[in-house]
């Protein structure tokens, strides 16, 4: 299948009393609305019992954040631990970015534009970036992050299922899976928000070696249990409901290639299937959902890559289990 990829220049450089008594047809109104506060009240708790189901099977969340909510860039802070939200715990960095571990299971969702067309950072108050029932907590690089307290997925489609180029479609909604919400976009890709604990598989490449995008049938690339609901760049995107977490590993613990593997599923930490790759990257997949905290440097400051023995790069309750480009990667136990 042809798939046409974003070649546009960006959208955006790089949000009263009665006198008498009650009728009977009062009471009947009265009674009605009891009934319905009652139903209402159920409903409410429904809902809360599924947001906390929701917070028991999720993640904590890492946020990459290389400026806060002032605009200051992190390393201009007097300490980097002031650049993480609050409820959330500095655990190193990468790049120009501070890391930021989420106290509790949590979602997250950037963006370089909003559905308008204007740049996140370039508004008034870069809070109005965020959807409803997220936080703005800073940003990284031309991106405004917001934090959500509950688990929420986010999708970045650049292309649709049907191959379509994401932002050139008239309503760039339909772009994004069936009860996700286009609520801007992050570069050439249009980005999509659900407030519900499902995961993400991104594959440029299968098992076998062949091309995603390259197939006939692109959702023959998805790991089962997961949908096809378009893509991003040269990657596959791979949708599934409930807990689960996608891991993309280029080295092992040792310091060899993944890819140099005989199986390359001997990259993936137990309980992980290998489910193919992304760019020079294995991907190894579980439908649990595991934190992830990928480190360039230490809380110290010292580089996660050069330490004689890199676990000690990880946060307590995680283990190091290889890495990706110059980040170590550390997984949730």
């Amino acid at each position: 299948m042809h798939r046409s990829l974003a070649v546009a220049l960006p959208l955006a450089l790089l949000l009263a009393c009665r006198k008498d008594g009650p009728t009977s047809t009062d009471t009947q109104l009265e009674a009605d609305a009891d009934t319905d506060a009652d139903s209402d009240s159920d409903s409410d708790a429904d809902a809360d019992t599924d947001s906390d189901a929701d917070a028991d099977l999720g993640a904590r969340t890492t946020l990459y954040l290389s400026w806060d909510t002032s605009g200051t860039p992190v390393t201009n802070l007097s300490s980097y631990a002031e650049g993480c939200p609050s409820g959330s715990t500095f655990v190193g960095g990468t790049g120009y970015a501070v890391a930021c571990l989420t106290d509790t299971p949590a979602g997250q969702v950037s963006m370089s534009w909003v559905p308008d067309g204007s740049t996140a950072t370039d508004l008034d108050d870069r809070s109005d970036a965020c959807p409803s029932g997220t936080t703005f907590v800073g940003g990284n690089s031309y991106n405004v992050t917001c934090l959500d307290s509950a688990p929420s997925t986010a999708v970045y489609n650049s292309w649709t299922t049907s191959g379509a180029t994401a932002i050139d479609l008239e309503d760039r909604a339909e772009a994004c899976p069936s009860g996700y919400d286009f609520v801007g976009g992050s570069s050439y890709a249009v980005t999509c928000y659900k407030r519900a604990l499902e995961h993400l598989v991104a594959l440029t490449w299968l098992p076998d070696g062949s091309v995603a995008i390259d197939l006939e049938e692109p959702s023959e690339a998805c790991p089962a249990g997961t949908t096809f609901v378009g893509g991003n760049s040269y990657a596959v995107n791979c949708l599934g409901s409930g807990p689960g977490t996608a891991l993309s590993l280029a080295w092992l613990p040792d310091g060899s290639p993944a890819t140099d593997l005989d199986d390359p599923q001997d990259a993936c930490p137990a309980g992980f299937d290998f489910v193919g790759g992304n760019s020079y990257s294995v991907v190894c997949y579980a439908t649990e959902a595991r934190a992830v905290v990928s480190l360039s440097w230490t809380t110290s400051g010292e580089s996660a890559r050069a330490l004689d023995d890199r676990q000690d790069a990880c946060p307590s309750g995680f283990t190091f289990v290889g890495g990706n480009g110059y980040d170590v990667v550390c997984l949730e136990d």
